[in-house]
């Protein structure tokens, strides 16, 4: 297959299957052929993948409105689901392998729409003026979405997946609205605001469908939901307190803030919901202030303030046990860094201990230790450690001995593994050093002759996924490698031949892990997005962008 010119009109999807993907190319001699009109091609953008990764939903600019498509890992095949000229089709998400849209006819009136594999529709919402905050829930038996009025009012409406009806949640209220969702989405904050029950916060569990009255007050706005769904965080405006919500339990407790002051934000919360990191304003001086809140006892401990003298903090990480936070601090006159606040000591403190002109923080292992990175100023060097809070010690990360460490990655989503882009001083090829955070190991990644780079993990920690690129010719396009941490073997899944591939992306998982989707990038502007299945290693094509 080649790119062949095209003298004018649109390409539709029929004719671009028949193509090579934007990107690839006739090849005469060393000449690549761009096509001539790039931005008169359908392009279509990755939106959602289905919770096993057998489906992604896709967006697709198409002549005069957006199309809604549907890829089929099973089969390889992408297909237009909404086919409407008439309007515009956004692919919002999935429920089960039921792709779930919002629509906007040519008179603007916004609906929710849900299609089957088969391209069928199986559910038509009533028109709206507007449609948003679609959120499908985990067991994928129900979607709830936000629809305003033409009055402008929102109401928050229930439609179960293969009904033919969606219902309000909140049928007397005025107005209803998301505040916020947890993010496995089993958990669900939601205002209304009604004659009988006046303003009141409710907590809808999508486990087991119930929806729980929690406040019966106004102005009493959720910031956060902990990543483990115990602890919600709200702020009580009117009253001027904060309150925490166990959701196992729907019991709610509040503390005073610190007079004087004035609540901001709350800036950072630990993954458990045991700790926090609050913002307040000094109402006299007028400074913005960061506190420590313990979300069991309800206390709330001063930590720094944002600025002092020439320097600038703010908080960048929080520990899984909320005891520990890692500041950023700026400072015009000794050089940027970090900070280290131990909730159980009080203690504020530098970890490095030398001079650096950045510094940051790129998580913390599974035993709750921090991992900074940082350049040294009197070496020049990049350098990682790992920081224990206790015994306030460093453990290098890195190998700099053998290797020059170009950046510290995230950890993997279980935190037992640190990646590290580095070169091999050797050899000169950039390497990924895995470091075993738990172990105390470190494994190097190669491949002969090529440069690899970290891209991400899998969602249960047993793969990673790099670009590989032969940088000593520009005729040496990217391509992607994964690697078993468990077996130790790096594998080259994909064999690209246009050498103006030079960048690919990770863009997104499947819940449980077992797919992943990328995206290749040409030099001339347009990407294919491509998926993984990690079981087998095999890649299809997806889509073009």
């Amino acid at each position: 297959m080649v790119f062949k010119r095209i003298k004018s009109g649109l390409i539709t999807l029929a004719a671009l299957a028949a193509l090579l993907a934007p990107g690839c190319s006739e090849k005469t001699n060393t000449e690549y052929i761009y096509p001539e009109n790039t931005q008169q091609i359908p392009t279509a953008a990755l939106k959602a993948v289905s919770d096993d990764g057998e489906y992604a939903a896709l967006s697709m600019k198409d002549k005069t409105d957006l199309e809604a498509m549907l890829f089929s890992a099973g089969t390889g095949t992408t297909k237009n689901m909404s086919n409407s000229p008439l309007a515009s089709d956004f692919a919002r998400t999935f429920a089960g392998h039921n792709l779930v849209t919002t629509t906007r006819d040519e008179k603007n009136n916004a609906q929710i729409k849900i299609y089957n594999t088969a391209g069928d529709t199986i559910f038509t919402s009533d028109k709206f003026n507007w449609v948003n905050d679609v959120i499908s829930y985990p067991d994928n038996t129900k979607i709830i979405f936000n629809g305003t009025d033409y009055d402008h009012y929102s109401h928050v409406h229930s439609h179960t997946i293969g009904s033919q009806s969606a219902e309000k949640l909140f049928p007397d209220a005025k107005a209803s609205y998301v505040e916020v969702k947890s993010q496995d989405d089993s958990v669900i904050f939601m205002y209304a605001f009604s004659p009988s029950n006046g303003d009141t916060l409710y907590m809808l569990k999508t486990a087991d469908d119930t929806i729980t009255p929690i406040v019966n007050l106004p102005a009493n706005q959720v910031f956060e939901i902990s990543k483990n769904n115990a602890t919600a965080i709200l702020y009580d405006w009117n009253n001027q307190r904060i309150k925490t919500v166990d959701t196992a339990t729907a019991d709610v407790q509040a503390a005073d803030i610190p007079a004087g002051k004035q609540f901001q934000n709350v800036d950072r919360l630990s993954e458990t919901g045991l700790g926090a990191m609050l913002q307040f304003g000094d109402t006299a001086t007028g400074k913005t202030e960061f506190w420590h809140f313990n979300t069991q006892n309800r206390t709330l401990d001063f930590v720094t303030e944002r600025a002092t003298g020439t320097a600038h903090r703010y908080p960048m990480q929080i520990s899984p046990d909320g005891k520990t936070t890692v500041f950023s601090k700026h400072d015009s006159s000794t050089g940027d860094g970090v900070l280290i606040h131990n909730a159980d000591t009080s203690d504020l403190y530098n970890p490095i201990g030398t001079a650096t002109t950045w510094a940051d923080c790129r998580g913390f292992s599974s035993d709750g230790k921090a991992i900074i990175q940082y350049d040294d100023s009197a070496t020049g060097d990049n350098k990682a450690v790992l920081h224990d809070t206790e015994t306030k010690t460093n453990t290098a990360l890195g190998d700099a001995a053998n290797y020059r460490l170009h950046w510290c990655n995230d950890p993997t989503p279980a935190r037992n593994h640190l990646p590290i882009n580095a070169a091999d001083l050797s050899t000169g090829w950039n390497v990924v050093l895995l470091e075993d955070l738990a172990n105390s190991g470190r494994k190097v990644i190669s491949q002969a002759g090529i440069d690899l780079e970290y891209m991400g993990a899998s969602p249960d920690s047993k793969y990673i996924l790099l670009k590989g690129k032969n940088n000593s010719s520009q005729e040496n396009p990217a391509n992607l490698f994964v690697y078993n941490i468990e077996d130790e073997e790096l594998t080259q899944a994909t064999h690209n031949t246009d050498p103006r591939l030079d960048w690919i992306y990770l863009s997104m998982h499947s819940k449980d892990g077992s797919n992943a989707y990328f995206e290749e990038k040409f030099d001339n502007g347009t990407s294919l997005v491509k998926e993984l299945d990690y079981e087998t290693l095999e890649v299809k094509e997806v889509a073009y962008q």
